[in-house]
């Protein structure tokens, strides 16, 4: 394991990771990628101002692709997330897509049995590259909190209009031991 696929904390004495995958499918045509997320610096104080300090939950987060063959940065935060990465808008829904979770078992949160999805709309757009997930639902917002992103291993490319997108995360911690 690499370090900037993961993310290690250190809390009185006891150490654990917490790491996110992100799975992207295109139902229509077939191909799925898997990644290991980057959960960025923004990310990291989020979390820990929520779990140890006095800043509350975010009621939700939501899930967006981005076009850019970049690699996200640990210095990525929701101000800059849509201008870095090349936010991917090419999309019917009106709003980025919500990330709606199960229940935590085993010290794990996901929505893989219930994706988001995104239907590909009719712009210039044809690829998606990488995904974030942020507290913003707003398309090319600049205001929350980037938790994560990923670069995909193999691009999405070739969409076209009608195309379904699912989008799935999963944010797990466990001990290192």
């Amino acid at each position: 394991m690499h370090p900037e696929n993961f993310t290690s904390a250190f809390l009185r004495g006891a150490s654990f990771i917490a790491e996110g995958t992100f799975t992207v499918e295109n139902l229509t045509r077939g191909g799925i990628s898997v990644v290991r997320n980057r959960v960025v610096d923004q990310g990291l104080d989020f979390i820990v101002a929520v779990v140890l300090g006095t800043t509350s939950k975010a009621a939700n987060f939501y899930l967006a692709p981005f076009a850019g063959n970049v690699t996200p940065s640990a210095g990525w935060t929701a101000d800059n997330f849509s201008a870095s990465a090349t936010e991917f808008t090419n999309y019917t829904e009106s709003t980025r897509q919500k990330f709606e979770p199960g229940t935590v078992a085993d010290g794990k949160i996901s929505n893989l049995n219930d994706r988001a999805e995104i239907t590909i709309g009719s712009g210039n757009q044809e690829t998606i590259q990488g995904i974030g997930i942020l507290t913003s639902s707003t398309k090319e917002g600049q205001s929350g909190v980037l938790l994560s992103a990923a670069r995909l291993p193999t691009a999405r490319d070739n969409l076209v209009e009608g195309d379904v997108i699912a989008i799935g995360y999963s944010f797990e911690v466990s001990n290192k031991l």
